[in-house]
């Protein structure tokens, strides 16, 4: 993004030194260095949008993943401790809900051994 950034003012520069050198009436040189400061605001624009999409998307998928494997672990935490009562409660389009049900299942085993004995 940065990079077409750059080739778009290093051909403007370029652009401008052709023009000049050419003579190149002053209206048409303004005209095309007008529409290639246009272009470098929109590839700026896009580029922004596009880091702050990738941002987003980034935090939203870090929490997808992050969020339950945090659950998970502190539910294994719970067991090992003897807290066989913990559950793992996971949003539906979690990452790793079946993990978290079988977990479940593991603490429902657990709790009945411990009140059969």
């Amino acid at each position: 993004m940065l990079f077409s950034i750059y080739l778009l003012v290093q051909l403007e520069n370029r652009m401008g030194f052709i023009m000049s050198s050419a003579n190149v009436p002053t209206d048409v040189s303004d005209a095309l260095l007008d529409q290639l400061g246009r272009a470098q605001m929109q590839v700026a624009a896009v580029s922004l949008a596009l880091l702050v999409i990738s941002v987003f998307l980034g935090v939203k998928l870090s929490h997808r993943i992050y969020g339950p494997i945090v659950q998970i672990r502190n539910h294994v935490v719970n067991l090992i401790n003897g807290e066989f009562k913990s559950r793992v409660h996971l949003r539906d389009n979690d990452h790793f809900i079946a993990l978290g049900d079988d977990l479940n299942q593991l603490a429902d085993i657990l709790e009945k051994q411990k009140t059969s004995v």
